[in-house]
């Protein structure tokens, strides 16, 4: 029972929150104007029931924020991409900085 994991994630216009965790509650959150780069990584099983994991890199972030067994990974990888490049393009070209 203590091992027991319950995670999910909610997906939003302004970020990616992952909550996790029955007894010891951990919520990760990441803005989606911050995300610079969305990659699906998937198994045998995850082509054919159509899951993944999706990773998420920002250079405020030390480490990739991971959504891990995502159903319908690509889907969720385009609308995570469009949602960040509106967000870029609603704040102007001459906030964002790509690279360092």
């Amino acid at each position: 029972l203590l091992s027991w994991n319950y995670k999910y994630y909610i997906i939003s216009a302004e970020g990616i929150t992952s909550n996790s965790g029955v007894i010891l509650r951990k919520t990760k959150q990441i803005d989606i104007p911050a995300i610079r780069s969305v990659s699906v990584n998937q198994g045998f099983f995850g082509r054919i029931f159509s899951y993944g994991t999706l990773k998420l890199e920002s250079p405020l972030l030390t480490k990739p924020f991971l959504l891990y067994d995502l159903p319908s990974p690509f889907k969720h990888s385009g609308l995570i991409e469009k949602a960040s490049l509106e967000a870029i393009n609603k704040a102007g070209a001459e906030n964002v900085v790509i690279g360092a």
